[in-house]
């Protein structure tokens, strides 16, 4: 494993159909806050191959996504977990998890963009300018609402180590 050595949770999993409405809770909770952007749960459907879960007591406590953009480019997106579950290390869990499997499809170059540096930092990201990430201008940032006044900080993996 990438950034923690063992799993803490054994509820980590792809997601699948079922899972679509606690995910699309946790998004609309965190969109309505101004940290995520809005994904319906069609469109979540739609790209479900790419989310994993941790689910705790029958429902979706964490969910994030692997998006592949361009050629080695991917980006980690859609990172949320529950309030009453945070500060217990399934944000780090998840993290780890989708790095190790964007490395495993061979994604040399994994990103986000983040509202919370910090958290991504201690996954072994550092901050870069999104000029490095043109696939993503042109794909999602030309059509997102809020591109003129954008507030989300670039962050390339590096498993720690300085690029």
């Amino acid at each position: 494993m990438s950034v923690q050595t063992a799993k803490i949770r054994t509820g980590l999993r792809p997601a699948g159909p079922s899972d679509v409405k606690g995910m699309a809770r946790l998004v609309d909770l965190y969109a309505r806050q101004g940290l995520l952007l809005p994904r319906s749960p069609a469109d979540m459907l739609r790209r479900l191959d790419q989310f994993l879960v941790i689910e705790e007591a029958g429902g979706v406590q964490a969910m994030g996504s692997l998006w592949p953009m361009d050629g080695d480019l991917a980006e980690i997106r859609t990172v949320a977990v529950a309030p009453d579950a945070q500060g217990r290390g399934l944000g780090h869990e998840l993290v780890d998890e989708l790095v190790d499997m964007g490395l495993q499809r061979g994604f040399s170059r994994l990103f986000c963009l983040t509202r919370e540096p910090g958290f991504f930092t201690t996954c072994g990201f550092v901050r870069v300018g999104i000029e490095q990430f043109p696939q993503k201008i042109w794909k999602d940032c030309c059509l997102c609402a809020r591109r003129e006044r954008c507030d989300e900080i670039a962050m390339l993996y590096t498993g720690g180590i300085l690029p």
